[in-house]
């Protein structure tokens, strides 16, 4: 009786582990979607500035403070936030044994070294776009004597306006651009890792 009450608590158990499991997944999935989303939207505003600095023309203030609003603008990051509390405590539990399906204990196995590894490649491309906007301020700041002080969104979009304008024949600014881009692309690229691994996760659940 013992052992079937065991048994009993263990099926229990697993079934309030799975449900939870699914709820963190999908939930984090939709993050990671959105994340990616918010990513690829200020990429297109990069690409924009990139091509109108080209092009030789005299940019337009209102389309550079578009691009450089929030969440489009070119400096943006995404920050979806880990959703890793179900599989964690499967792991330092050591319950990870009571899940019977043998594809589900290997994918929840791999699933928080993959998303912790991928995250911290995340964060280290997300360092460099602030250490690229501090340059990108710092820069400007020297170029331009009068630009608004003021941390809201109309202001601070105004303020890099004014430094683009100011530096748009700068290779400062060109060199900035190109480490956004590359940051950027290696965002979208740990961001689709997490939600590959993620959806997989949440197809064997």
């Amino acid at each position: 009786a013992q052992a079937w009450w065991q048994t009993y608590e263990e099926r229990q158990r697993e079934h309030v582990y799975l449900q939870n499991l699914l709820v963190d997944v999908t939930e984090f999935e939709r993050r990671l979607s959105l994340a990616i989303g918010q990513e690829k939207n200020a990429e297109a505003s990069t690409h924009s500035l990139v091509a109108a600095l080209q092009s030789g023309e005299p940019l337009i203030v209102d389309s550079i403070r578009a691009w450089m609003t929030p969440p489009r603008s070119i400096f943006w990051y995404a920050d979806p936030r880990l959703v890793m509390g179900t599989a964690n405590s499967l792991h330092q539990t050591g319950d990870l044994k009571i899940l019977r399906s043998e594809a589900t204990r290997q994918a929840v196995s791999g699933y928080a070294n993959d998303i912790e590894g991928e995250w911290i490649e995340f964060g280290r491309w997300v360092d460099e776009d602030v250490r690229a906007l501090m340059v990108f301020e710092q820069t400007g700041s020297r170029v331009v004597e009068r630009y608004p002080l003021y941390r809201d969104r109309a202001s601070s979009a105004a303020r890099s306006a004014q430094f683009i304008n100011a530096m748009r024949d700068d290779p400062e600014l060109r060199a900035i651009l190109i480490t956004v881009e590359t940051a950027r692309r290696n965002r979208i690229f740990y961001l689709e890792q997490m939600r590959e691994v993620t959806q997989k996760l949440r197809q064997v659940i």
